[in-house]
This record gives structure tokens, C-alpha cells and sequence, in this order.
């Protein structure tokens, strides 16, 4: 279960799997509009489209925190810092 607290080995798995599964989405999104376009009317489709691009700027966030947190332990371990 995804708690708002977890640490930093929990986050490392999340991220990559929650990228595929957006990258996926996107896919099957792309292969598949002539037919979600039939189905699915507009104002559903600009709000689906409103949610997956907050969850890809929320995951870019997140690759750049935690990018920022590897480089801080690179550097701490260079430098032997306590």
C-alpha cells in the first residue's frame, strides 16, 4: 500500500513503475483513438487528459527529487561527511 511516507528504497521501485505504467497509457491512448473518440465524448476526454498530464508532472518532480537526493549521497560519501 502507498503510504505519503516512504523511504527512500520504496521510492526507488514506485517511480520507475508508476513512468511505464503513464508511458502505457499514453501508448494505448494513442493506438486507440479513433475508437475512444466514438466512445468517450470531449469533456471526458479533457479531463482524463488534465489528470495524466498533473500524474507525468508529478512524476517528473519526483525523478528530479530523487535525482537530487543521489547526487546529495554521491557527494556526502565523496566528501565523508557524517
Amino acid at each position: 500500500m502507498l503510504t505519503l511516507r516512504c523511504n527512500f528504497s520504496d521510492r526507488m521501485f514506485i517511480v520507475p513503475i508508476m513512468l511505464i505504467l503513464v508511458m502505457f497509457l499514453n501508448l494505448l491512448a494513442m493506438l486507440f483513438t479513433r475508437p475512444i473518440l466514438k466512445a468517450i465524448k470531449l469533456p471526458t476526454l479533457h479531463i482524463s487528459g488534465l489528470v495524466l498530464g498533473v500524474m507525468q508532472l508529478a512524476l517528473g518532480l519526483e525523478i528530479i527529487l530523487v535525482s537530487i537526493q543521489i547526487q546529495a549521497l554521491i557527494l556526502k560519501d565523496l566528501l565523508k561527511l557524517n
